[in-house]
């Protein structure tokens, strides 16, 4: 199988997590991290006597370096021209056709992959980002045959079974979707995202003790990913870990300070432990970075209450039912109350619950 030179491998997008609900859904309290492309080693240029194949491969190198550049406009000109020199070059196909999916235009894309399959079938790349690019265009059925092909080509694929991974959970099933990330890690034990999406589900089964041994995996992979932190300090409330809960969502804020989510879960943490005034700068912070999220609404609503202030707090939690137009927010402290271990989370959410349904009505 011939090796390419890649702009990029795979456009992965973690499009999940634990905010509640629907991982298609954003959400509070945690956020939907996107992974960065994740490129490829590159290998060593192939000696072409042919003068035109040796221009096509020097425009193609061109057009990967303005490409990783983010230069995406000059980098498709550059494969145009590498393919008017050599109409079989198969890597300015496939390296156009993942420029057109990061342009989102995925048809164009598309054509391009067909063509890298028709020159060179046994290519497992080519099979990832075509996937990808059926997923975007909808044809989630087209996807998945494809990502079941790079895994035939290319057996324990770990980007192929994560994506089939994200497909699945997409669906709400969270079972089959850890199983394949579990298999996605297993056959790369560095995988940040892997392991983060396995915890994800694992949490959504209400399996919170290895949900939390797996978003540790991906802290300790990669220390400045905020949501790890944050998910995990999320599990440490509902379980009464507060001094531990407090340190991973203060290292999750200082990793990303400007995630409105990451305060919407220190907030609640503050809520929790009765600590209603140190609670309230966490929602001033969310005010600033994105007001129009219902979650600090409902926060903020409930401190007002229990601080006596029941006018506010019956206004503002009113705003929040307004913004949370599809109940996301509201269901996402349900699924905190029936997963909580600990006496003190339980009640103050159920009382949270409750407020907010005496406002709707």
């Amino acid at each position: 199988m011939r090796k390419f030179h890649h702009l990029f491998l795979l456009l992965v997008f973690t499009i999940l997590i634990m905010s509640g609900c629907q991982s298609r859904t954003e959400t509070t309290p945690i956020s939907q991290p996107v992974a960065s492309p994740l490129s490829t080693q590159v290998s060593k240029p192939v000696e072409e006597k042919n003068p035109d194949k040796q221009n096509a491969r020097s425009l193609c190198d061109d057009g990967i370096k303005d490409g990783k550049k983010g230069n995406l406009k000059e980098a498709i000109k550059k494969f145009d021209m590498a393919i008017k020199k050599d109409p079989r070059f198969a890597e300015a196909y496939y390296n156009r056709g993942v420029a057109f999916s990061m342009k989102k235009k995925y048809k164009n894309a598309l054509n391009d992959f067909n063509r890298v399959i028709d020159l060179d079938p046994k290519y497992d790349g080519v099979y990832l980002n075509r996937g990808l690019a059926y997923e975007k265009s909808g044809e989630v059925d087209k996807a998945e045959k494809d990502y079941n092909e790079a895994i035939k080509i290319k057996p324990g694929n770990h980007l192929a079974l994560f994506s089939l991974g994200l497909i699945e959970m997409r669906r709400d099933n969270f079972k089959k979707a850890a199983d394949y990330f579990k298999k996605a890690v297993k056959n790369n034990n560095k995988f940040v995202d892997g392991y983060y999406n396995l915890a994800y589900c694992q949490f959504k089964m209400g399996d919170l003790d290895s949900a939390k041994t797996n978003f540790s995996f991906a802290a300790n992979l990669n220390d400045q990913y905020g949501p790890a932190f944050n998910n995990r300090g999320i599990i440490h409330t509902i379980q009464g870990n507060y001094n531990k809960a407090k340190g991973d969502l203060d290292r999750a804020i200082r990793v990303s300070p400007s995630t409105p989510e990451f305060y919407d879960s220190r907030g609640l943490l503050y809520i929790v432990k009765g600590y209603y005034k140190k609670g309230l700068p966490n929602y001033d912070a969310i005010q600033k970075l994105a007001p129009d999220k219902a979650g600090q609404y409902y926060g903020r609503g409930f401190i007002y209450f229990k601080l006596g202030k029941k006018k506010e707090a019956k206004e503002t939690i009113k705003k929040g039912i307004k913004l949370d137009t599809d109940g996301s927010k509201l269901e996402w402290l349900k699924e905190l109350e029936s997963l909580s271990k600990d006496n003190q989370t339980n009640k103050t959410v159920n009382e949270m619950i409750s407020l907010i349904k005496k406002y709707s009505e």
